[in-house]
């Protein structure tokens, strides 16, 4: 694209903007278009992507730095640092699963444009942008999948991580659902899925799932040619199936990955090993949450590396199903607790400030491409890496003060490791100046430090200057310093702050300074005499620059031969990372958690179970005891509205999933079983943007149970059917409670609202009663947090509309209704109704419904007697004939 760049973005003025702006391709909604004004880290952004800006920045502290304001063509923008930028494209790519175009100048024309386009599974031409530098920051898994539909509901798949060189490949059927393509979606975690054509079904699983879908063409998912083939896989690795390929080929040339960059290791996928995890597990337990207190959050808080804080990610979307290798996890765990001191040195020594290895092998491959290369990232990789090296050494000493033999899965494979990168060390300290910005080490090359010397001798004869600088403006030589110019311009200038605003600009009027910019903290200035050693010294730089080059491209090639090694030292690092991070969680807690046992029988023995996010926050945790068995399988817990019902379903399901990933749990002790998954309905509400209501929502999760849930399965269900009306909601939950208790046979906690579910105990063996405890004195309810034995006296509705504030009349009317219907309850109970009797029941009942709708008018009051009908119906239910139980209808 070419446009005169200074010209139509200077100071975002220019009257041909607006006509430039429409001349560009239409995005769409969830698209941001950032424009780099200079090389100084200023960029901009325009018309609606500015609102965007604005909701994301609104709370920082550098927002004081931007503005936004509309121009000569009235199209709103602001003006943003590199710093805003990073912080609004993570916000935007990861969280909000935008896509990005950025525009930059050319390097070898500033006049011309260069659109460089990202997406949340695909950030390699952006990442600049994107990602902190150093590699010391957080990166969230950015895999892409490659997914071909085939006839009915089968579908070919290819998941590329790009950083790791890892591919994992399946072929398989599906139920009408796409059950289990969900799972891979959410346990894979995978951020964009490439199709050639997608339908409804696909499209509805992406969105709960949060995945962007990309329609690309046919063409991009043929397979490649066996010579490419061979540049693409690792040694002993090769994609078979001709649809799994072209799955991968497809996310390769989307990645725009070069062939010889990859050497991919290919992994059937193997969903069997892990418990399996669908969308609605993820909301309804506060899992992975990127805007709130999540498990996720109070396990990776603990996290010394970037790549420590994604392996707890992953270990939370992926469950292990094996015993043996949970209790591995648990065994180190357990260790690392017990030994506070090597727990503290590897946290806070030994892994503090550790690289993120695979982001920097991975771009360390992108610089190998046959192009010049950026010597000066190459140049600080390889320090970062040297660090990464040297760090080895330390942890495996660390580990190996213990003489438990547990560490040794660890320090073992690190060991050997070591032993294969002393010359990749040797090579770093013999080259490389890692005190001198990381430059090449003199007597390296007699043509580059020649080069160096003479550019050197010019800086000299350029700081002399700055003295002659601090006379002609009045000014101490302190406060006159000799900084980098611009990269367009070359060399060096003098730089002072803006308080001598006054003296550079009677300077500049009587000729003798030449300004370059200014900017809130400081003034940068040349001079003629300046400006000739600049020339000067950018010709010594530029040879410098090319033999650095050289040199470095070599290093490069040797480099590039360790990846193996330096990828092994990335994934044992962050598996003790998070290890780590794992045993620090259950000693930050207020109360000890505990190891769990494993069992196979269907059984669940906890005693004081605890919520650990709640627990995380300092609130208060009630504990409770949870007992669980083959004759107690399903339990009706019943209680008043906020009286914990939830929390302690979450609790449960948290618990089971923390062990399962290794992880000890918040109770003082505990016996569970190891599940296939944990299916929960909690909490469902309305899906505008669907158009589903609370009760479709709910029918809808609650229907998963029935496709995926198995005798080893952990169901949690929470105030099912309250999104219809009452008879058809206690229907529903009766029924759907028999089915599992006597078809599936799942251990299953199922709280309720309705009482009357506490007779479902009498008719199937395996139904319990609990309830969840108040303490009620003069009219007034405590709610106690407390499970206990046997169902729930009353709903205490009342009462707890009195402590929302209700009004008296309003308590008192809600009063006079329960008694009313108390005295219809107790008479259709007693009775012996004859055709005659049941004829005035019904006029009864019906004169009620007939005074409820045309009396009541607070909506409280009437889901309150809704609530009371359910005892009405089974006292008919045991008092009438089910031929005129058929006649009833309020």
């Amino acid at each position: 694209m070419s446009k005169d760049y200074k010209s139509q973005l200077k100071g975002v003025n220019g009257a041909n903007f607006k006509e430039f702006w429409a001349s560009l391709p239409e995005k769409q909604a969830n698209c941001i278009r950032v424009f780099r004004m200079d090389s100084m880290g200023h960029f901009t952004v325009h018309d609606d992507d500015t609102r965007h800006m604005v909701e994301i920045l609104q709370n920082e502290n550098c927002i004081v730095k931007a503005r936004t304001e509309a121009n000569t063509t009235n199209m709103p923008w602001a003006m943003i640092n590199l710093i805003q930028v990073r912080r609004l494209l993570r916000e935007l790519v990861f969280i909000q699963g935008f896509r990005v175009e950025i525009y930059e100048p050319a390097e070898h024309d500033s006049e011309e444009w260069e659109v460089n386009y990202g997406s949340p599974g695909n950030l390699s031409c952006v990442e600049h942008l994107v990602f902190d530098p150093s590699g010391d920051s957080y990166v969230p898994c950015t895999k892409i999948m490659g997914l071909k539909l085939l006839k009915g509901d089968r579908f070919s798949l290819a998941i590329v991580n790009a950083e790791d060189r890892e591919v994992h490949v399946a072929t398989f059927g599906d139920d009408p659902r796409l059950t289990d393509l969900e799972s891979v979606f959410i346990q894979s975690q995978v951020r964009e899925v490439l199709v050639t054509a997608t339908n409804d079904k696909l499209a509805r699983i992406a969105e709960r799932c949060s995945v962007m879908i990309t329609k690309v063409s046919k063409s991009t998912f043929e397979a490649p040619s066996a010579e490419s083939c061979k540049t693409l896989f690792a040694k002993g690795s090769m994609i078979e199936d001709a649809d799994q390929i072209g799955c991968f080929h497809a996310a390769v040339q989307f990645l725009k990955i070069a062939t010889g960059i990859g050497l991919f290791k290919v992994f059937p996928m193997n969903m069997a090993n892990t418990m399996r995890l669908d969308s609605s597990i993820f909301e309804n337990l506060h899992l992975c949450s990127d805007t709130e207190k999540s498990l996720f959050s109070i396990l990776a808080m603990h996290c010394a590396t970037p790549h420590g804080v994604r392996r707890v990610r992953q270990w939370i979307t992926q469950p292990l199903m094996l015993e043996q290798s949970i209790l591995e996890r648990q065994n180190i765990v357990a260790a690392l607790i017990e030994n506070g001191d090597i727990r503290e040195r590897l946290s806070s020594v030994a892994l503090k400030g550790l690289p993120d290895i695979a982001r920097i092998a991975f771009k360390l491959k992108q610089l190998d491409t046959g192009k010049a290369i950026n010597y000066k990232l190459a140049l600080r990789s390889f320090g970062r890496i040297h660090d990464l090296c040297k760090r080895v050494p330390t942890i495996m000493e660390t580990l190996n003060e213990t003489d438990d033999p547990i560490f040794e899965p660890i320090s073992s494979p690190l060991s050997i490791v070591d032993g294969k990168i002393q010359k990749l060390i040797l090579l770093f300290e013999s080259h490389i100046d890692m005190t001198r910005n990381f430059s090449i080490k003199r007597g390296i090359d007699n043509d580059l430090d020649e080069q160096v010397e003479k550019a050197e001798e010019v800086v000299a004869r350029m700081a002399e200057l700055s003295h002659d600088a601090a006379d002609a403006l009045d000014l101490p030589v302190s406060e006159v310093k000799l900084d980098d110019a611009p990269v367009t311009i070359g060399g060096k200038v003098f730089r002072v702050t803006n308080k001598n605003d006054k003296a550079v600009l009677a300077a500049e009027k009587r000729g003798t300074f030449t300004r370059v910019s200014t900017t809130k903290g400081a003034i940068t200035f040349t001079s003629n005499r300046l400006q000739l050693l600049s020339d000067e010294f950018n010709e010594f730089n530029i040879h410098v620059q090319n033999l650095t080059r050289v040199i470095v491209e070599r290093m490069l090639g040797i480099v590039l031969g360790y990846t193996k090694y330096l990828l092994q030292i990335g994934d044992i690092t962050s598996s003790l990372d998070a290890l780590l991070a794992l045993s620090h969680a259950a000693l930050a807690s207020s109360e000890p958690w505990t190891k769990p046992m494993f069992t196979e029988k269907k059984e669940i023995e906890v005693e004081e179970l605890r919520h650990p996010i709640l627990e995380s926050q300092l609130v208060e945790c009630v504990p409770n005891d949870v007992k669980m068995s083959e004759d107690r399988r399903l339990m009706i817990l019943t209680g008043p509205n906020m009286g914990g019902k939830s929390t302690f379903l979450r609790s449960v399901g948290l618990c089971s999933l923390l062990a399962q990933i290794g992880s000890f749990v918040p109770a003082a002790s505990a016996q569970i079983p190891i599940v296939d998954t944990i299916i929960a309905r909690i909490g469902a509400g309305d899906n505008l943007q669907r158009g589903i209501s609370t009760f479709q929502h709910e029918m809808i999760e609650t229907e998963t149970i029935f496709r995926c849930a198995t005798e080893r399965s952990l169901l949690l269900i929470d105030e099912l059917g309250r999104g219809t009306s009452t008879w058809d909601g206690f229907g529903l939950a009766y029924a759907i409670s028999e089915h599992i208790v006597t078809k599936i046979k799942s251990l299953t906690f199922f709280a309720t609202h309705y009482h009357e579910m506490a007779s479902l105990a009498s008719r199937c063996k395996g139904v319990f009663n609990m309830h969840t405890s108040v303490f009620v004195r003069d009219e007034r309810i405590t709610h106690l947090y407390k499970v206990s034995d046997g169902p729930c006296a009353q709903s205490y509705g009342i009462e707890i509309a009195k402590l929302a504030g209700f009004e008296h009349g309003v308590i008192k009317r809600a009063n006079e209704l329960n008694e009313e219907k108390a005295e219809v309850e107790m008479a259709l109970a007693t009775a012996q109704l004859d055709d005659e009797n049941w004829r005035s029941s019904v006029e009864v009942m019906e004169e009620m419904a007939q005074k409820k709708n045309a009396e009541m008018e607070d909506a409280m009051i009437v889901e309150y007697a809704d609530s009371k009908e359910n005892v009405l119906i089974e006292a008919c239910t045991n008092a009438l004939p089910a031929s005129k139980m058929k006649k009833l209808s309020i």
